[in-house]
């Protein structure tokens, strides 16, 4: 991948002179920490391994994503085993949404249309289950509702 040696308020010289621009969308891209790039490069560069996998490739991902786990844990105080990372931000919020509301009876999602589409999608996913099949005389049964909350968590 290419790699631009521009900070994040300049662009890459194309020419005679170049023009000074300010990125702000963060929600969309940021910029990597150089500290990040120096612990993740002999990954980017070859270590390559599934860490479920039980060969020895695997074996050695695994224990650096662990390692990983338990450093970010020790940072925001919790445990190794509550850390988990998912691929990206509608990965993340679905499990938020979904994993808060699953923990009990009585929880409830507040949210405006100024969230994100993924957070206002958990949020549709979790009322369309929530208010279950009907049959066509309008009535639902309980079989029906502990089928639709079942196949919310399937999807």
């Amino acid at each position: 991948m290419a790699r631009s040696s521009a900070s994040s308020s300049e662009r890459p010289s194309s020419g005679s002179a170049a023009a000074t621009r300010v990125y702000l969308d963060y929600a969309a891209f940021s910029p990597v920490d150089p500290r990040v790039v120096a612990v993740m490069r002999p990954f980017f560069e070859g270590g390559v391994g599934n860490p479920s996998a039980p060969h020895s490739l695997g074996l050695e991902a695994r224990a650096s994503l662990d390692g990983a786990r338990a450093k970010l844990a020790r940072l925001v105080g919790a445990t190794p085993t509550g850390v988990v990372f998912t691929s990206g931000a509608t990965e993340a919020n679905n499990l938020a949404v979904k994993g808060l509301v699953s923990r009990g009876p009585r929880r409830h999602v507040v949210t405006s249309a100024v969230e994100h589409i993924s957070v206002i999608n958990a949020c549709r996913d979790l009322e369309k289950a929530r208010s279950g099949p009907c049959s066509r005389s309008g009535t639902s049964g309980a079989s029906r509702a502990r089928e639709a909350s079942r196949s919310m968590w399937t999807r």
